[in-house]
């Protein structure tokens, strides 16, 4: 089972551009340019079936989830794509040029949605919604009294330079009881 935590919409931008040239590159031939932006939906969820650890740190409960992942194939918006060409007065390859632009789009968005620049961007929301996702499960198991919890810590297993004290509480309910 999967718990969907973030979605992300970004419009992504394919390019490439060939100069030809001929007679031992003493005559220039012109250049193809292509270019393809479209818009793409990226989702991560985590699995719920991998290892959780939930610990308790004076009125905190900290969890340590499963790390999250894309959830793949990355959804293409075709009907709002953009296609773009210019060729040089000697070219004549950019259906060519598109056509092959075009058969790298899927594994291209794949990759980026499993790169460290998008999972940082949705990080903080999976937290969010982990921490959410354990508040309510608590709240139906009769843990989350006024003498039990105040926080949630929500550390992923792909943190592993972090220690739970390094990180704020995700969610606070209400303000911890002083110490006696």
């Amino acid at each position: 089972m999967k718990l969907e935590l973030a979605m992300m919409r970004s419009v992504e931008t394919f390019r490439r551009s060939e100069a030809k040239t001929a007679l031992w590159d003493s005559v220039y031939l012109g250049t193809t340019t292509t270019e393809i932006r479209v818009p793409v939906t990226y989702r991560y969820h985590l699995d719920l079936v991998g290892p959780w650890k939930l610990d308790v740190e004076g009125q905190s409960c900290v969890v340590e989830a499963p790390a999250f992942q894309p959830t793949q194939p990355p959804a293409i918006h075709t009907e709002r794509m953009q296609k773009w060409s210019e060729r040089g007065w000697a070219r004549f390859n950019e259906e060519q040029q598109m056509n092959e632009l075009e058969r790298n789009i899927t594994p291209s968005i794949q990759r980026f949605a499993a790169d460290q620049k998008h999972m940082n961007l949705v990080r903080e929301e999976c937290r969010k919604k982990v921490a959410e996702f354990v508040r309510d499960w608590l709240l139906r198991e009769d843990q989350w009294r006024t003498d039990r919890f105040s926080s949630i810590k929500v550390i992923f297993a792909d943190e592993t330079d972090y220690q739970p004290d390094q990180f704020a509480p995700t969610i606070r309910i209400k303000e911890p009881l002083p110490a006696n």
